[in-house]
């Protein structure tokens, strides 16, 4: 665990500025649990290069000490998320 909060910490203290793009959030939210699932895009603050898009899922749980991450999962993502929602239904079983 504290090799993943480093890691995280480097990032955000070395000297770039990470902007996030976040578009056609979906959010579960109950008592205890959360589930985001977002279309994320990543830059570096002056930098003319994005990253290529993924779509992300963190999922949280309420805790004595606040809510808490306890997954994240990345995957690529296809270049616009209209041209993903046209392929497959939005119905989960």
């Amino acid at each position: 665990m504290a090799q993943i909060r480093e890691s995280w910490r480097q990032i955000f203290t070395g000297g770039r500025t990470l902007r996030f793009r976040l578009r056609h959030r979906q959010f579960l939210n109950g008592m205890t649990l959360a589930v985001h699932s977002v279309y994320e895009q990543v830059s570096v603050a002056g930098e003319a290069r994005t990253s290529n898009p993924v779509i992300a899922t963190n999922i949280y749980m309420r805790t004595e000490n606040g809510w808490r991450m306890v997954v994240h999962h990345a995957s690529p993502a296809p270049s616009s998320p209209e041209s993903d929602t046209k392929r497959a239904p939005k119905t989960l079983h």
